[in-house]
């Protein structure tokens, strides 16, 4: 989430990447790929509506860029990647 947190439109980056059909693939490892494939398309589909939408309408572009934020999620992707080495380390122990 750190990786897309500059991206204008944030929450719909994040929709794609947290919907429980694409996030909860430990159910079904087999269908990840398909349901990742079509989360990206839906997505690809809104941006490219939203954005000629946007420029035929005149409309600013949203900013929901929020650099704490960014440092916040950097933070648990640093302690989650210093746990999982330390999990696989002691497995291969």
């Amino acid at each position: 989430m750190a990786f897309v947190s500059k991206l204008d439109d944030l929450p719909f980056v994040l929709a794609k990447l947290l919907i429980p059909e694409v996030s909860d693939y430990a159910a079904g490892p087999g269908r990840y790929m398909y349901k990742r494939i079509i989360a990206l398309y839906l997505y690809m589909a809104w941006l490219f509506f939203d954005r000629s939408h946007r420029l035929s309408h005149h409309l600013p572009m949203m900013n929901w860029y929020d650099p704490s934020l960014t440092r916040f999620w950097g933070k648990c992707a640093k302690e989650s990647a210093r746990k999982y080495a330390l999990s696989v380390k002691t497995a291969l122990q």
